[in-house]
């Protein structure tokens, strides 16, 4: 009888070590944002799928543009230059299925292994395992209601200058900070746009 292969050889380290997931069904889930199923306005959804299919059903059945569906991404720069008076080009835009992809875009973009990234002391798990996974060397700096406290963060950029590393960037949450909740406030936001304006 033929020896049996060993799949687990062929995973990384990484993955060896990564815990398995969890799938639950709880009625209120609070770790991701889940609405309630019962608010889904589906038939709408699917009038919406069915008149989506009926006018662009050929077009939608080969790969898409890696940038998004053009007409979509059109439409976006329509009604960003209507709603908020942004001038933005269809083709400078790329579409992504949902924040976590486009901030992994962005962490993909920024971060060399080694990379000291600040961030809020407390930060959404996906956000940090990503940054991890970049080889990001991750500091946290202290908040308050109001979100990041400007001295603590001017003292942190201080000490890594000092220890002879340079912060690559300060990513944040400015408004409904996940897991914390709170949205910084104007002020705020300019005493750390300050801070980080002052160390290039």
């Amino acid at each position: 009888m033929p020896e049996q292969f060993n799949y687990g050889k062929l995973f990384s380290a990484a993955s060896r070590d990564a815990a398995p997931g969890s799938v639950r069904h709880a009625k209120y889930d609070f770790a991701v944002a889940y609405p309630d199923p019962d608010n889904l306005p589906l038939e709408g959804l699917i009038e919406s799928l069915k008149s989506g299919f009926e006018r662009e059903g050929r077009d939608l059945a080969y790969y898409s543009d890696a940038s998004g569906y053009p007409e979509l991404r059109r439409l976006v720069a329509e009604k960003l230059a209507r709603e908020r008076n942004m001038t933005v080009s269809a083709d400078d835009m790329v579409l992504t299925s949902g924040s976590g992809e486009a901030i992994g875009i962005v962490i993909q973009a920024l971060t060399d292994p080694g990379d000291v990234v600040l961030t809020e002391e407390f930060v959404y798990l996906g956000t940090l395992n990503q940054m991890r996974r970049y080889g990001a060397d991750v500091v946290g700096v202290r908040c308050d209601n109001d979100g990041i406290i400007p001295d603590d963060l001017d003292s942190v950029i201080t000490e890594q200058v000092a220890n002879g590393k340079r912060v690559k960037y300060l990513y944040t949450i400015p408004a409904f900070q996940n897991p914390l909740g709170w949205t910084m406030g104007l002020e705020r936001r300019k005493q750390v746009l300050e801070v980080t304006g002052k160390h290039g």
